[in-house]
């Protein structure tokens, strides 16, 4: 990936172990990149939902499935 490239890691799952668990893995392994806010990234797009840093959507809160997002950019080819 071109360093300015996005990756989104997305799941179904509320479990933090296929989610917050696996996002923290990929940057500790991952220097290159950086974590971008799911509310910047949302508010840009027009939508109003304030989610934090990491997206996150629950049955009870949202009226949706379970989801959940992380946002990364890539700064640099030295990876």
């Amino acid at each position: 990936m071109k360093p300015g490239g996005r990756l989104v890691y997305a799941t179904c799952s509320l479990l933090a172990e296929e989610n917050e668990d696996v996002a923290d893995a990929f940057l500790h392994e991952n220097g290159g990149f950086v974590e971008l806010p799911a509310d910047d990234l949302l508010r840009q797009q027009g939508v109003s939902l304030s989610v934090g840093p990491r997206m996150r959507l629950w049955p009870h809160v949202h009226g949706t499935d379970g989801f959940f997002a992380a946002a990364f950019e890539r700064q640099s080819s030295s990876i």
